[in-house]
């Protein structure tokens, strides 16, 4: 799950501010649990950080595994 900020449309930020709060908990929670998602494409614009290839429709170079992407060398690096 990605997180999205919402807008304001009103009411009291108070409430806003704890849903935002809750969404961005709930965004972040699978990754701080060590859960990637298996990916079936190329990350459009890849950052820094872990990746799970299903090593079929999307092969970094070793198949299926996690890989570690360097934006310094713009390269997927396979971790296992």
């Amino acid at each position: 799950m990605s997180y999205i900020p919402g807008t304001h449309s009103g009411g009291s930020i108070e409430t806003y501010l704890q849903q935002e709060l809750q969404r961005i908990s709930e965004a972040i929670e699978p990754i701080a649990d060590g859960d990637l998602r298996i990916r079936h494409v190329v990350p459009t614009k890849p950052r820094n950080g872990l990746y799970y290839a299903d090593g079929t429709d999307w092969n970094p170079g070793s198949g299926k595994g996690v890989y570690r992407y360097d934006e310094d060398t713009t390269s997927f690096v396979f971790l296992g």
